[in-house]
């Protein structure tokens, strides 16, 4: 029967005590975020004509040479391309 009496001033302290509130802050956090350099319309890579099996089957070394100048053309095209797309990457940094 003693416990009753202390348990009840418990339960009556614990009501009347207050519960503290949170202290909601907002912060802003600066974090650097990834912009990709490569635009969403760069053309795929050419199919370049002076593969391996094609110079093979020119019948001339006039003919291959031909298929090297246009493949290589092609890839100084791509080349080009590329690079100015790096530069304009490289300003951004």
């Amino acid at each position: 029967m003693k416990m009753f009496p202390v348990f009840g001033l418990l339960v009556l302290g614990a009501c009347a005590s207050q519960p503290q509130l949170p202290i909601v802050k907002t912060v802003e956090v600066k974090v650097p975020v990834t912009i990709s350099c490569v635009p969403s319309d760069l053309p795929a890579a050419p199919i370049y004509p002076d593969t391996a099996q094609a110079l093979i089957a020119q019948p001339t070394p006039t003919a291959r040479l031909r298929l090297l100048e246009e493949g290589w053309g092609l890839r100084d095209t791509r080349i080009s391309l590329l690079e100015s797309l790096m530069q304009a990457c490289r300003r951004h940094e």
